[in-house]
């Protein structure tokens, strides 16, 4: 009786971790927000320097260029890090958070 019961045990326990497995599988493969997979990266990264270079047009009166586009890489997340300077100044520099699920909202400025 004792070692059908620990068969069963290591059956129900080899049954359950495949399961975890599994799930842990799909949600990181499907975790990531459309607009950072390897299709639409490229658009996501465009407006995000276009949103960024108009906002410092608009709002601070400067022409930047951006040198750096990065997302968080956390699971779900709509961050966007911009890093750039502004043009023909290489030393006075500035970093940029976007959220992509507000219409490309500027979030941060440092």
């Amino acid at each position: 009786m004792k070692k059908n019961t620990m068969v069963a045990l290591i059956l129900i326990c080899s049954s359950l971790s495949l399961i975890f497995i599994a799930w842990i599988f799909v949600i990181g493969d499907h975790g990531s927000t459309d607009e950072f997979n390897a299709k639409n990266w490229p658009k996501t990264k465009e407006k995000a320097i276009q949103t960024t270079v108009d906002y410092f047009k608009k709002e601070k009166n400067l022409e930047v260029t951006v040198d750096e586009v990065s997302s968080s890489g956390e699971y779900a997340s709509h961050e966007i890090y911009l890093k750039g300077h502004v043009t023909n100044n290489k030393q006075e520099k500035f970093s940029v958070t976007l959220d992509s699920s507000k219409n490309f909202k500027v979030i941060s400025i440092n």
